[in-house]
C-alpha cells in the first residue's frame, strides 16, 4: 500500500543486460512520487468533537473573540485544508 502520509518517495535502481557477445548493460534510476488523496477525515480538537457548542453567559461586543477552532487534516496540499463557516 502506497500511502503518502507514511512515505513522499521511493527510489531504485534498474539494471538491464542483453546476452549478446560481449553483453551490453545499462542502468537507471526510478524514482516513484506518491501523490495525496483526500483519504483522512478533519480531527476537531476544540470544541471538543462531542459537543460542538461554545456556551457564553452575556451577549460580546461586535470583534470580541468568543472561541477560537483548532482543527487539522492531515491530507496535504488542498486535501488537507480546511474552511470554516
Amino acid at each position: 500500500n502506497l500511502d503518502r502520509e507514511e512515505r513522499v518517495n521511493y527510489s531504485f535502481s534498474v539494471m538491464v543486460r542483453d546476452k549478446g557477445e560481449p553483453p551490453l548493460m545499462s542502468s537507471a534510476t526510478v524514482v516513484i512520487e506518491v501523490t495525496d488523496i483526500n483519504d483522512n477525515s478533519p480531527d476537531i480538537l476544540f470544541p471538543k468533537s462531542n459537543s460542538h457548542t461554545v456556551v457564553i453567559s452575556t451577549v460580546p461586543e461586535t470583534g470580541v473573540v468568543i472561541s477560537r477552532i483548532i482543527a487539522y487534516d492531515d491530507d496535504e496540499g488542498d486535501n488537507g485544508s480546511l474552511r470554516f463557516t
